[in-house]
């Protein structure tokens, strides 16, 4: 591990950003949102007979709801090719191998009645899915004993907190499965899987880097002491901030993301005609982990839409000549430009629309963005920026659409009126 990785981190997206429909239709595979587990709070006794409480982070609470509700959630459903509501199946399966059979145990409210993925046969096993982080699935993590911070700080006191929340949530859940079933239809059915992971496993680079050189120095005076530089403090201070830290990570999904991604996506295929492949291969590699290689082929796509259009300003051109109306196309003027310059000149001397309306706050990043992801954005940058780029690219497809539905009406329309 070293700085950059940690770095890396610090970007990463965390688990309480996420709807459950969204770490299902857009977090793709492999790719890693964050658990903070330190991030806890003291919660004021409201009753005389209660006491203060410590509670857990945001992303802790938000793992507990995904693991723990039932409620129903609107999903893309591959077999009826739209979104449908789905049931959540009661529980979660935690999928642990090392759990002891006992056939007369009565379970208590501390305790879950699963079946382990190693299991032969259909006997129930025992599994504790609360201890040792107290109550899974409510704030609660532990009562709150104020004089074990009135002596130190607040900061060594959450990070103990945290660490003994990490430790249960990784003793209890390091992998974990969600079924959903249609309820249209309860042979359609859906499931994703998940690891978690400790985020940070060994002391980066630089702390060791800086330990060997504070070694070094005071076996020539043990009085010398060696800073540290800007590099070395950044990447202590970053450990430090996520050594309780989790990945929660998607290892596992049917239908698959490009499947869910894809049902509604065939109307694009006239539209988009032989850079159709180009659309579909992008959202195969986004649902495989892939964050730049699906970039590539969104920009072919965007850079099919601008030549479509110059192919049609220059047809239109020929014809002007052709009916000595107007003048030859200026190919050498025209490849000269920029990308965006070559937008700008069709769109002014041509009156045409490649940017929709909807996006002419954004219109001079699009391709910048799109490309740099391409050429210079890490695979996590690009796997988080990839629903927005999508969004713009259909938004251009949905313009063509409606383009061509008009066209199409007014055509009918013309013929109708004609005939009269």
């Amino acid at each position: 591990m070293n700085l950059s990785e940690l770095k890396r981190i610090e970007k990463l997206p965390h688990l309480s950003n996420f709807s459950a429909e969204q770490l299902i239709t857009e977090l793709s595979l492999y790719e890693r949102v964050l658990i903070t587990t330190d991030d806890v709070k003291i919660v004021d006794a409201t009753y005389d007979n209660e006491i203060p409480y410590v509670s857990v982070s945001k992303d802790v609470k938000a793992l507990h709801e995904f693991c723990l509700s039932e409620k129903r959630i609107v999903l893309p459903c591959s077999h009826c090719h739209s979104d449908r509501p789905f049931e959540q199946s009661k529980g979660w399966n935690p999928r642990k191998v090392n759990i002891s059979k006992n056939a007369d145990h009565k379970y208590t409210p501390s305790e879950a009645s699963v079946i382990s993925a190693s299991s032969t046969d259909e006997k129930t096993e025992r599994y504790n899915i609360f201890d040792p982080h107290y109550s899974f699935g409510t704030e609660r993590l532990a009562n709150a004993d104020q004089s074990n911070f009135q002596d130190s700080s607040w900061d060594i006191y959450t990070s103990v907190c945290g660490h003994k929340c990490k430790m249960g949530i990784l003793g209890n859940i390091s992998e974990l499965r969600k079924d959903f079933i249609c309820t249209l239809d309860r042979g359609h059915k859906n499931f994703v899987d998940f690891i978690i992971v400790a985020a940070v496993t060994d002391e980066p680079d630089e702390m060791k880097s800086y330990s060997e050189k504070q070694t070094a120095a005071k076996t020539k005076d043990s009085e010398a002491t060696i800073e540290k530089t800007d590099s070395e403090q950044l990447a202590e201070d970053l450990y430090y901030k996520h050594f309780n830290s989790l990945f929660l990570i998607k290892v596992g999904q049917y239908p698959s993301l490009k499947d869910l991604q894809l049902f509604d996506t065939k109307k694009y295929r006239n539209i988009l005609g032989k850079n159709y492949t180009d659309y579909t291969l992008a959202l195969a590699l986004y649902s495989d982990g892939v964050g730049a290689g699906s970039f590539v082929y969104l920009r072919r796509i965007l850079e099919h839409f601008v030549e479509e259009v110059h192919t049609n300003c220059v047809n239109q051109c020929i014809d002007a000549v052709t009916n000595g109306s107007g003048s030859t196309f200026n190919e050498e003027e025209y490849n000269a430009l920029r990308f965006n310059e070559k937008i700008n000149y069709l769109e002014q001397n041509f009156h045409k629309t490649i940017i929709p309306a909807e996006l002419n706050d954004i219109r001079r990043n699009i391709y910048g963005v799109i490309s740099k992801g391409v050429h210079e954005s890490t695979e996590e940058e690009c796997l988080q920026l990839f629903p927005s780029a999508k969004y713009i690219i259909d938004t251009f497809i949905e313009e063509k659409i409606q383009q061509k539905e008009k066209q199409d009406r007014l055509l009918q329309v013309k013929k109708a009126f004609q005939g009269q």
